[in-house]
């Protein structure tokens, strides 16, 4: 969930950085699994007014600093000659279906374009991540089959 100013706030804090070379990142607030405030009646998508606004009121929240999966990650495709996140082969990721989802492309990735610029605090205070439940029988960080 972003916060409703989001994308304007951003879009003024990429024109401050329009000659960089590195990504941009942001972390996220992330809540406890199990605190989704928004029941998908029969496991469907349904439409919330106030997302963020009703996301915003679960506590507790964790800052999850950035950058990583599911958080802000911003790059100019012109500063990738290649054009391309990891080459075909080279990822250094787990498949799902083995051993889980300990993603490493993300960083190989930052490597290639020459590290990271962390974007200013509020932007990881005003992404809010619902975490979702983790296969325990697999082992820790791992998503759940169905999610796979």
């Amino acid at each position: 969930m972003y916060h409703p100013e989001y994308v304007e706030r951003l879009l003024i804090e990429l024109k401050k950085h329009e000659d960089e070379t590195r990504l941009l990142t942001a972390g996220r607030m992330s809540t406890e699994p199990g605190q989704d405030p928004f029941p998908f009646p029969d496991d469907k998508p349904a439409y919330h007014q106030n997302a963020y606004a009703r996301a915003n009121l679960v506590t507790p929240k964790y800052r999850r600093s950035a950058p990583g999966a599911g958080h802000t990650q911003i790059v100019k495709v012109a500063n990738l000659p290649d054009r391309v996140y990891v080459p075909e082969g080279q990822s250094k990721d787990h498949k799902w279906s083995e051993r889980g989802t300990k993603a490493r492309s993300d960083i190989q990735f930052r490597r290639k374009v020459g590290g990271k610029v962390v974007l200013p605090r509020w932007f990881t205070r005003n992404q809010i991540h619902l975490n979702h439940r983790r296969d325990a029988k697999e082992g820790g960080g791992k998503h759940l089959i169905e999610q796979r």
